[in-house]
């Protein structure tokens, strides 16, 4: 990696870290934290459903029904 694209790395890590600094103070002013949490929790799911599609087809319903068990102990 040039020196140049290493720099540009770090900008563009910094400008996202900002960014989504600002974002967060921003909503916790107008969600509650709870809602902030459930909101974030939302969105990276449904990315990574895109992002792991094909990987979920061969995914059993066995599988998906321990994972609710297993969250809804940790979430009560």
């Amino acid at each position: 990696m040039s020196r140049r694209n290493a720099q540009l790395l770090l900008a563009t890590a910094i400008i996202t870290r900002c960014t989504a600094y600002l974002f967060s103070k921003i909503a916790l002013r107008t969600l509650s934290t709870f809602n902030l949490m459930s909101a974030r929790f939302v969105v990276a799911s449904i990315l990574l459903a895109v992002i792991f599609r094909k990987k979920l087809r061969d995914l059993k319903l066995s599988t998906v029904l321990y994972g609710a068990v297993i969250g809804f102990a940790f979430f009560s």
